[in-house]
């Protein structure tokens, strides 16, 4: 005798649009690998493997969600809902969802090799950034369009015969009560998907992370699962740790100097900073150098440079040969620079809820002394939200692509913007009508794809013609500071001026370890005191707004989350390294996921030997300290307790 499972029409439908679709995102997952191999090639065929069982279940999470509410349409009991027309018109909407998703998706295959993680929340605020640069990102990733167009058509395609042939060859059978249960299973079935499993806590992104091997977690992840997850973590969420008063005891002395008088408990980082002597209102500008590493320095590094002017400058200036981002993204770093808020999070504070915060940033400090401020971005306006988020902290003023006087197509990179050398000149005319005292921040755009030089500079780059694209868009944007600085250095403002050079973030392809993932260039340059000095205490982006309250002698108050550079007792540094909370001392480095023991490293050991059972009371020490500054963080981002505006 011999057994026969007969499954009724909704079910078979149902399996074979789930079954299909994880085979979809197993061969995504597939093509991922292939295009991103550098990436992936130190790893064995195993490691492989195990990543691709460990994404199976982000998989069946994403089609769970993703088509919920289309399945149970087209599982709806009773004849009527079996009309052709109306199957049709569900599996249509059901098709087009996945299909959009899909091409997300295959996306992300260039998005990873820039950012070494998956797209998330970006899709969401900058979209009218990536409807203006799509042009250029087809024709620069002309393989990954070709790949979409022709998924794409294959899915049309193969999904409108299919769900003609099966209304004809499966027609409805079962009875209403069939029906029906099956619905009930196949939504339970869903939830319990969704959430990744019946364990206690839902799936999460850090569950993609078995190991240290934080690329196998990347190609774990699918892109789905990332950009639907960051949808709903688009507020901040207090990670609490510690009794309130002992975090605030704890965060108040990593961050305080003698100048400082906090002023309310409610809110942790918000206090009174006292000068000493009466105000010294030089002019400030800061430069935003996009991805410049600090490897390409010479200056910092001492091999090979690929900043000759930068370096020339460090000689007169004070340089900070162990500075860091806060961040991996240039919408991260522009909170950071000019509002000295960290970025701890999944997600930005620029385009989350918590943007709209009650925050003093520099240009609002600089304001109340008589400052003009002003930010200056070659993208048109609205790109990143920087335009937005800048006026928040207090920078009146805003250049973007459309304010340029004028400029010809050379003068453009074809994606973004205005390339830096014509841009950073029309920022310094701009500059010059303002009324002093002013504070002005430039950021760069040249270094960042698609690298591209002017034809009419291309000549001067000719003789590094072995160097890559990226390499020699660095040293562009060093020539293009360099043509700043003769441009301004004959205005009477210029001896009158505190000039900062830093980076937003690190690029790309020079990350391998937490150093190569954050570690930035800054110089401070004063013309009237041009003695070169170097620092090497750690110190990070959010340290840059104190430290200019503490150069410029203010008196002011203020919730900076860091600490003047030049008090170099006690110096720390905390970003978020991949799933991992890092802090960073003198001669220490200590990383918490929260879920894990704590680890201890010494900062110059690159064989990352864990200290934590030799040295209990250093991890004991560091690891409240973390945890203390990420509470206080989260709960001041999460619960708009960062600063009281004025009356």
């Amino acid at each position: 005798m011999t057994f026969k499972l007969k499954l009724n029409r909704q079910v078979k439908l149902t399996l074979i649009i789930v079954f299909s679709l994880l085979l979809l995102y197993v061969l995504i997952r597939t093509g991922f690998l292939i295009y991103n191999y550098n990436r992936f090639s130190q790893f064995s065929a195993s490691e492989i493997f195990s990543a691709f069982l460990i994404g199976l279940r982000f998989d069946i999470s994403s089609i769970f969600f993703i088509n919920i509410f289309p399945l149970v349409l087209l599982n709806l009991p009773g004849k009527i809902f079996r009309n052709k027309y109306y199957e049709g018109t569900i599996f249509t909407i059901l098709v087009a969802a996945n299909l959009l998703m899909i091409i997300i998706s295959f996306s992300d295959y260039g998005y990873y090799n820039i950012t070494e993680r998956r797209l998330s929340y970006e899709l969401y605020f900058m979209i009218s950034d990536i409807i203006s640069i799509l042009p250029g990102l087809i024709i620069s990733h002309y393989i990954i369009s070709i790949i979409i167009l022709l998924t794409a058509a294959a899915i049309i395609y193969f999904s409108s015969k299919f769900i003609k042939s099966f209304h004809i060859k499966h027609p409805r059978k079962s009875t209403f009560v069939k029906e029906l249960l099956f619905l009930i299973v196949l939504i339970i079935c869903s939830i319990i998907a969704i959430r990744g499993g019946l364990q206690l806590k839902p799936l999460r992104q850090a569950n993609a992370f078995p190991n240290e091997n934080l690329e196998l977690g990347y190609l774990a992840l699918n892109t789905s699962y990332t950009v639907i997850r960051s949808y709903f973590q688009n507020n901040i969420k207090v990670i609490e740790n510690l009794d309130y008063d002992d975090a605030l005891t704890t965060v108040r002395k990593m961050i305080s100097t003698d100048k400082d008088k906090f002023i309310d408990d409610g809110f942790p980082f918000l206090r009174i900073t006292e000068a000493d002597s009466g105000i010294n209102k030089m002019n400030v500008v800061i430069f935003i150098m996009e991805s410049w590493s600090a490897n390409f320095c010479g200056s910092i590094t001492g091999k090979n440079s690929f900043t000759p002017f930068f370096d020339s400058l460090a000689e007169h200036s004070i340089l900070f040969t162990s500075f860091f981002a806060n961040g991996q993204r240039s919408i991260e770093s522009v909170p950071s620079i000019t509002a000295s808020i960290p970025s701890l999070f999944d997600i930005s504070i620029i385009g989350s809820r918590a943007e709209l915060n009650n925050i003093k940033g520099l240009g609002s400090i600089l304001k109340r002394e008589g400052y003009t401020t002003s930010f200056h971005h070659g993208a048109k306006s609205g790109s990143m939200g920087f335009d937005g988020f800048t006026k928040l902290a207090g920078f009146d003023n805003y250049f973007g692509k459309e304010d340029m006087s004028e400029y010809d197509d050379d003068d453009t990179d074809g994606m973004w913007g205005i390339c830096d050398e014509p841009f950073f000149i029309e920022s310094a005319k701009n500059i010059d009508k303002f009324n002093q005292p002013f504070c002005s921040v430039i950021f760069s755009l040249s270094s960042h794809d698609p690298f591209r030089i002017p034809d009419k500079r291309k000549s001067l780059f000719e003789k590094y013609s072995g160097e890559t694209e990226l390499e020699r868009s660095i040293r562009y944007s060093d020539f293009s500071l360099q043509k700043f600085f003769e441009y301004v250095k004959t205005k009477s403002w210029f001896d009158n001026t505190v000039f900062l050079i830093t980076a937003d973030h690190t690029l790309y392809n020079t990350r391998k370890d937490f150093e190569s993932t954050f570690h930035i260039p800054l110089l401070i340059f004063n013309p009237k005191n041009s003695t070169g000095t170097k620092y090497d205490k750690p110190a990070s982006q959010i340290d840059i707004v104190p430290s200019l309250i503490d150069m410029l002698n203010i008196t002011t108050k203020h919730s900076s989350m860091g600490k003047s550079i030049f008090d170099t007792e006690k110096r720390f540094v905390v970003f978020k390294f991949h799933s991992e909370y890092t802090i960073l001392t003198d001669q220490y480095r200590l990383g918490n996921t929260l879920e894990k023991a704590p680890t201890l490293y010494f900062n110059n050991d690159s064989s990352n030997i864990d200290l934590s059972e030799d040295k209990p009371e250093i991890v004991s020490e560091l690891n409240k300290k973390l945890l203390a500054y990420l509470q206080l963080v989260s709960y001041s981002v999460a619960h708009n307790k960062i600063f009281i505006p004025d009356r």
